[in-house]
């Protein structure tokens, strides 16, 4: 297994020399299985590109460990106090974009025959950008297929910060009704004539074109909301739908 350690260059050098040995035990709570103590361990990274605050210096250099899973653990230091450590996963069974901020434990010693510089792009390929991407992509997978709704919702929410913070400006709603038919235990969905219209007038009242639903019929009205720049050009449009 693969894993990546940003160290100051004075310390990388020692470490290709010598290997790592477990240090640290800054985890508040964190007990080992194999202790089931605070036992020291080394600190590292699923992608060298986790940089967390160790790689923002640019002095620091990146090393890749080749390790045995069967001693390494992954929590997730995204999480807040005491809950990181009730999230320690043995590392061979974590599964990829399970947690935000993956941190690697290592409870045993890396030999300096384990240890190498990173070379980048001449390296091993990596399968994805960063752990913390790769998390939110699978986090708005699963919210989408859970809800048909979820793309809708979280473009409208993106759209309206935006205008919230002066980024874009939201226009007056139009509407499309869509009827659905009930036909025999079959759905046939028809667009009502007239084509996009203003469901509300200056008055907030609904506009005289709104056509009052027929008994055994669900009307569902789509409410488009356009959002532009300060500069006038299109940002986006979301739609809203509503069952009546």
């Amino acid at each position: 297994m693969l894993a990546y350690i940003w160290l100051e260059k004075e310390t990388a050098e020692k470490a290709l020399e010598s290997g790592l040995a477990p240090e640290g035990e800054g985890i508040r709570g964190l007990a080992l299985p194999r202790t089931g103590k605070a036992g020291k361990y080394i600190a590292a990274l699923l992608h060298p590109k986790d940089t967390y605050a160790a790689a923002e210096d640019a002095d620091n250099i990146c090393l890749r460990l080749e390790i045995d899973p069967a001693a390494a653990f992954v929590i997730d230091a995204g999480r807040i106090g005491e809950k990181t450590a009730a999230t320690l996963t043995p590392a061979s069974s974590y599964v990829l974009g399970s947690f935000r901020r993956p941190l690697l434990i290592i409870a045993e010693p890396v030999p300096a025959q384990n240890v190498r510089k990173y070379e980048g792009l001449r390296d091993a390929p990596l399968l994805y950008e960063n752990s913390e991407k790769l998390y939110i992509d699978r986090q708005f997978a699963l919210a989408d297929e859970a809800d048909p709704t979820f793309r809708e919702t979280a473009l409208r929410a993106y759209y309206e910060k935006q205008a919230g913070i002066g980024r874009a400006v939201k226009n007056s709603g139009e509407t499309l009704p869509v009827k659905e038919l009930l036909t025999g235990g079959k759905k046939e969905k028809k667009t009502s004539a007239g084509g996009l219209f203003r469901l509300f007038s200056g008055t907030g009242r609904a506009s005289k074109q709104d056509p009052a639903p027929q008994p055994g019929t669900v009307t569902i009205v789509e409410t488009a909301e356009e959002y532009t720049r300060p500069d006038g050009t299109l940002l986006g449009v979301s739609i809203e739908k509503e069952r009546r």
